[in-house]
């Protein structure tokens, strides 16, 4: 009898963690708005290598990776993600040395004021 109440409480237990687990107020970014415009304000870090992962901050990015293209110089860098105001995304291979940053979304187009450096690497290994 001791089993079965222990059973029981522990499923009611469980139920109940189950049925109050909300997402309450969570907040997954804004859409892209057409009417507004796309601002940029800073990305970070301003220097890397091939497949170094970068920061950009701004407003109105939309939440849908697949609708975003950012640029390094006129190579494509793959986004990774979107809240709408960060954005992460992954350097191209070899863009240039000096290299304008833009991002497109929608219609608009805009260009960082900041460079971004990019700085070759070399690796030597044995096959």
């Amino acid at each position: 009898m001791k089993k079965i109440f222990v059973t029981c409480l522990c499923m009611l237990l469980c139920m109940y963690a189950f049925v109050s687990c909300e997402d309450k107020g969570k907040d997954i970014g804004s859409e892209y708005d057409p009417s507004k415009p796309v601002k940029l304000t800073a990305f970070f870090p301003d220097s890397g290598r091939i497949a170094e992962k970068v920061i950009l901050k701004g407003e109105n990015f939309g939440i849908n990776p697949a609708d975003i293209k950012v640029y390094f110089n006129k190579k494509q860098a793959k986004v990774i993600g979107s809240t709408g105001s960060s954005m992460y995304v992954v350097v191209p291979r070899t863009p240039g040395d000096t290299c304008d940053v833009s991002v497109v979304v929608g219609k608009d187009s805009v260009v960082y004021a900041q460079t971004f450096l990019y700085k070759i690497s070399v690796t030597v290994s044995t096959i």
